[in-house]
């Protein structure tokens, strides 16, 4: 064998870790498709909550959201959830690799 064939050898050998990460597809497959449901949820919510403002029939908004408007916010917790879980997951894959 000479050396170009023992480098492709190589190669092919240290690309084995792509199964690592696709071991852990169908956990992050799953949360995605949990996520999508909440989601879907969430937005049939709301805009049953949309048809009855429109009606007239709008509730006042509690105090305690008056008092923390960014707490009680989903927005946010959706933007520091993604960001810790994909600040998880650089680490995660930044360990099993080096």
């Amino acid at each position: 064998m000479n050396k170009m064939e023992s480098t492709t050898h190589t190669n092919n050998k240290e690309s084995g870790r792509s199964g690592k990460v696709g071991s852990f597809l169908p956990v992050f497959l799953m949360l995605v498709v949990i996520i999508s449901v909440i989601g879907l949820i969430y937005t049939t919510k709301v805009v049953k909550q949309e048809a009855q403002a429109k009606e007239g029939m709008d509730e006042p908004i509690s105090d305690n959201v008056q008092a923390h408007p960014y707490a009680k916010n989903p927005v946010f917790w959706a933007y520091i959830l993604a960001g810790a879980v994909t600040i998880l997951l650089i680490l995660y894959l930044a360990s099993t690799w080096w």
